[in-house]
């Protein structure tokens, strides 16, 4: 049972049992596991919450609440994608984040606009340095267009920006808000980088990872 199937049920119960199982560098146990969605659940919920975006959600279930009492976990380490099982632990909380702050603050609500360079990350490059980036040439790379949602039926009325294609003379930055604006109900988060190429994960709103968006210098 994952984490999306446990909230459609109500249904925590898998969650919360230790399976006795070696983990792997960084992954979180059942129990801590419970934490961080208890955590996401409340703050989703909590209307004095303000919520970056559902990237920053998940940072924030990451860090004991002033709410816990005693609590015996306090702050957990964010992973890098190195860190695989740990990695897909986080990427199903960034999921669970999307389909929970739809749901509470609504399809359009600020989650979803705020600027990404506003949510600091871990050990992966800052998604904030997108905010300096020089202009440049960019390649955009859709990993399955012909199957996603993100891209129109007909492709060839598909916008310049939904669509595997080079982008002249703007910044990485300027492309994703252009791309938050063009796809409707997708929400497109941060992912990792490297030097010169940016990878995004876009779900819709039930929190299914739809996409994966690939932009590259050249």
């Amino acid at each position: 049972m994952d984490l999306l199937k446990a909230l459609h049920t109500g249904d925590w119960s898998h969650l919360l049992q230790e399976t006795g199982v070696a983990l792997e560098p960084l992954e979180l146990s059942q129990l801590e596991v419970g934490t961080v969605i208890a955590r996401i659940k409340k703050l989703a919920k909590d209307a004095s919450y303000k919520c970056p975006n559902a990237l920053g959600l998940v940072h924030d279930a990451y860090k004991e609440q002033d709410w816990e009492r005693q609590s015996e976990y306090g702050d957990f380490v964010r992973p890098s994608p190195s860190n695989k099982k740990a990695w897909q632990q986080y990427e199903k909380f960034i999921q669970l984040a999307v389909k929970l702050l739809s749901k509470f603050r609504g399809v359009k609500g600020d989650w979803r606009t705020d600027r990404f360079s506003s949510v600091p990350t871990n050990d992966r490059s800052s998604m904030g340095s997108m905010a300096a980036a020089a202009v440049e040439n960019w390649n955009i790379m859709w990993q399955q267009p012909l199957k996603s949602n993100i891209i129109l039926e007909s492709i060839d009325g598909a916008t310049l920006f939904r669509r595997d294609a080079t982008i002249e003379q703007t910044t990485v930055e300027n492309i994703i808000e252009h791309l938050r604006n063009e796809c409707g109900d997708i929400v497109i988060m941060e992912g990792v980088h490297t030097i010169d190429t940016w990878v995004f994960n876009c779900y819709d709103l039930q929190g299914n990872d739809v996409e994966t968006l690939h932009i590259q210098q050249v």
